[in-house]
C-alpha cells in the first residue's frame, strides 16, 4: 500500500484538483482521503474523465514526490467510475462524500480536503 499523504500533500491534490475546475471539468464534490480521492466531476466538450485523469495523476504524484522525497507509486493503478444519471444519485454520492471524513474518525468538524460545488445534471 502507498503511504499515507501528509496534510500538506492532501493541500496540494486539493489544489491540483480546482486548477481546471471550470475549464475541462465541474467539480462538483471531492474528498482527499490519507490514501485515496473521490470526486464527482462533468467533463467540459470534448474532455473525458480518462483523459484527464492520466495527465492530472502523474502531474500531481511529481509535485508530492518532490514535498517529501516520496519514491515510487503515488497512486494505485486504475479507478472506478459511476455514472451519475440523475439528482438523487447526485445528492447521494455527495453526501458518501462529505460524510467520509465522519466515518473515518475525523470527528472534529476540521476536515478541510473535502468540499462540494453547485453542480446539476
Amino acid at each position: 500500500m502507498a503511504l499515507a499523504l501528509a496534510p500538506a500533500e492532501r493541500t496540494v491534490i486539493v489544489d491540483a484538483l480546482g486548477h481546471f475546475d471550470g475549464e475541462r471539468y465541474l467539480l462538483g464534490a471531492y474528498v482527499v482521503m490519507d490514501h485515496y480521492v473521490h470526486l464527482v466531476v462533468l467533463p467540459l466538450g470534448d474532455h473525458t474523465l480518462s483523459a484527464m485523469l492520466h495527465r492530472s495523476e502523474p502531474f500531481a504524484a511529481h509535485a508530492l514526490q518532490g514535498m517529501n522525497s516520496r519514491d515510487g507509486a503515488v497512486w494505485q493503478h486504475g479507478s472506478h467510475s459511476r455514472v451519475i444519471r440523475d439528482e438523487d444519485a447526485l445528492f447521494a454520492m455527495w453526501a458518501y462524500i462529505l460524510d467520509k471524513p465522519t466515518r473515518r474518525s475525523y470527528e472534529d468538524g476540521l476536515y478541510v480536503w473535502a468540499g462540494v460545488s453547485e453542480l446539476r445534471l
